[in-house]
């Protein structure tokens, strides 16, 4: 059903929190809300025909519970609960589609989608001093904690999921679902993998800088870990050696983890991609092959745009352009979520740049 058809999600920001947020976060997220959740508290990715997944539920719950919409985050997380959480190890199964018999069409986790809600879930229970979100974010931090953590070539390494990323050549990970800025929050919550998540946090900075490859020189959206420390692109068709649509989220969660400093090289090669002040008609580069630098697609995708004002924002001091702060009804679910976060990391590590 088109979003304009569907009947209103209740919830909106409450009357505190609104007063602290700037009128362009509020409106964005009132277009997200109307867009892509549903009453039930479904987030549809419009980008995939409508289907749901752990991933989308997280960013969800992370931005209502963000912006302070209580009636939003409770309906995300009563369908999450009721929907997703079907595993014997505490995780989520990652793949709902609505069109399909039985809807969840594959039981395997997702390490993102598992961080996000936890993140989600901590949050919650800070903002609205509810005891019952904060133990489900302890117990899922816990169950991610024990199952897609594993020690490999010296490092703490981050599973995309529980099965099928275990190679003979090594450990096959994704850069992208180390939600750096959720590790700190997770460290304390899950009491008894405080030093697991605070170690962890202090980590993945530096596996993010050494996963670049090509020139620009960029994060690919999966890269093999071997035992001896070492990374290599992958040499299997099922992960793409690119720098693409997940790879874009390594530099939001470097910014918002607090790592801002504009001299690294991931913030210097990404401005080489998007060079500052770019028209807003020019066509960015979205997915660029590894290591050849090689762009396979260019467009106007709104949450590369966002990342890329990011980046500006970190080298230049530029602030985010318009179309990263306006509402944009032809954004995808995924887009507009990575704009929302844009403004999020923005204002909580850069504020001069909104």
């Amino acid at each position: 059903m088109p979003s304009s058809e569907r009947p209103p999600v209740p919830g909106g920001v409450d009357a505190a929190r609104r007063a602290t947020l700037d009128a362009g976060t509020v409106a964005l997220w009132e277009d997200w809300r109307r867009r892509f959740l549903t009453v039930d508290g479904r987030v549809l990715d419009t980008g995939n025909g409508g289907i749901s997944h752990s991933e989308g539920q997280g960013y969800g719950m992370l931005l209502a519970a963000r912006i302070g919409d209580r009636a939003s985050f409770a309906r995300i997380w009563s369908w999450t609960y009721t929907t997703l959480f079907v595993r014997d190890d505490g995780m989520m199964a990652w793949r709902y589609d609505p069109k399909a018999t039985p809807p969840i069409t594959d039981r395997n986790s997702a390490s993102d989608g598992d961080i996000l809600v936890a993140w989600a879930l901590a949050e919650a229970g800070r903002r609205w001093s509810d005891a019952d979100y904060t133990d489900a974010a302890a117990s899922l931090a816990a169950a991610i904690r024990e199952t897609v953590i594993v020690e490999h070539g010296g490092r703490l390494m981050v599973l995309p999921g529980q099965e099928g990323f275990r190679r003979d050549a090594g450990l096959v990970v994704n850069p992208a679902y180390w939600v750096l800025p959720a590790f700190p929050v997770l460290a304390t919550v899950d009491a008894d993998g405080t030093a697991v998540w605070t170690r962890l946090a202090g980590e993945t900075p530096a596996v993010m800088a050494a996963v670049r490859f090509g020139d620009p020189s960029l994060p690919p959206e999966w890269v093999v870990a071997d035992a001896d420390g070492g990374f290599a692109l992958p040499q299997d068709p099922d992960f793409a050696a690119t720098f693409g649509y997940n790879a874009v989220r390594v530099p939001l969660y470097l910014a918002w983890a607090g790592v801002t400093d504009p001299a690294l090289p991931i913030y210097a090669e990404l401005d080489r991609l998007w060079p500052a002040g770019a028209v807003r008609g020019i066509d960015r580069p979205q997915v660029v092959a590894l290591p050849e630098g090689v762009v396979r697609e260019r467009g106007r995708d709104a949450g590369f745009r966002a990342v890329a004002g990011l980046v500006a924002c970190i080298v230049h001091d530029a602030r985010l352009p318009d179309d990263v702060t306006a509402v944009d009804d032809t954004a995808s679910y995924y887009a507009a979520s990575l704009m929302l976060m844009v403004r999020m990391a923005a204002a909580e590590r850069k504020p001069a740049c909104l």
